[in-house]
């Protein structure tokens, strides 16, 4: 089993699981979990407001799945607060429409306020309640997904995400400016014998134009790296002393987990410290 973390949300799941489909904000989404089989279970969240109580959401959720079984000709049984997770406010439910079966539960999170439903699809009941029993929400501000693993502040929210094969970008908005971690697979073909700091200036060329760089090594995750800047060469912000955003990051080379990191903020200000945190949270073998 391995740790999952996704916008304040994690879970305990096997190892073979991560995300199918994942879409919404920080108020209101959903995501998939699962493995070679499909789907296996899904998260749904909604931000509580007025009308919006932990019991009705699951009603109206129970309504939809039953109309649509019966649209397709299936049989159609429900059960709603079965005692299957005992945890105070959380209401376990099951329901089974032809061949497929579920287990959920759906609570209220007290700090965000957040009403988080999640179901296992056509699992054991044992193997359901492992999983159910360990949902948390913003108990911790940990991220776990495809494997990259790391610990951020709280008041980070993720507004970008890109997920490709060999490649991963997570965009979040912070107090001070904006902070991005990358990641690349693949590490031994993308360097094909450079060093790191000429691979970045290959790899970042176009987003860096008519940009000053500064490599500075540094040790990071017990391997060799750079701390970078970038900063726009302009005389006349020199001149007028303009505080304009500028590039601050660290990056380095996972040798035994064959992969680049690169954790950078953009901001007006240098914000190292949180950076170095951040970067060293980052499990990268």
């Amino acid at each position: 089993m391995k740790l999952f973390g996704w916008r304040g949300i994690s879970l305990s799941v096997p190892e073979d699981w991560d995300i199918v489909f994942v879409g919404g904000n920080e108020g209101s989404g959903y995501l998939s979990l699962g493995g070679s089989s499909g789907i296996k279970q899904e998260i749904k969240w909604t931000q509580s407001k007025g009308k919006y109580t932990p019991l009705k959401i699951l009603k109206g959720f129970i309504d939809k799945i039953e109309k649509n079984a019966k649209a397709k000709g299936h049989a159609f049984e429900s059960l709603i607060d079965t005692k299957m997770v005992k945890r105070d406010g959380v209401i376990s439910f099951e329901w089974t429409a032809g061949q497929l079966k579920a287990f959920g539960a759906v609570y209220l999170c007290a700090k965000c306020r957040r009403i988080v439903l999640s179901q296992v699809l056509n699992e054991s009941k044992q193997k359901s309640f492992g999983l159910l029993s360990k949902l948390k929400c913003h108990e911790t501000g940990f991220w776990n997904v495809y494997g990259l693993e790391l610990n951020l502040p709280e008041d980070m929210v993720l507004k970008e995400h890109i997920f490709k094969s060999g490649f991963i970008k997570l965009v979040f908005l912070t107090p001070f400016g904006k902070l991005t971690v990358e990641r690349w697979g693949m590490a031994s073909n993308i360097l094909d014998g450079r060093s790191l700091s000429e691979w970045f200036r290959y790899a970042y060329k176009d987003s860096v134009k008519k940009m000053g760089f500064e490599f500075e090594s540094v040790r990071l995750s017990a391997h060799e790296g750079l701390k970078i800047t970038i900063k726009k060469k302009a005389l006349i912000e020199k001149i007028l002393r303009i505080k304009k955003p500028f590039t601050e990051g660290f990056c380095w080379h996972c040798p035994a987990s064959n992969k680049v990191f690169y954790v950078h903020t953009e901001s007006v200000t240098s914000h190292e410290e949180t950076l170095a945190k951040i970067a060293g949270s980052i499990k990268c073998h």
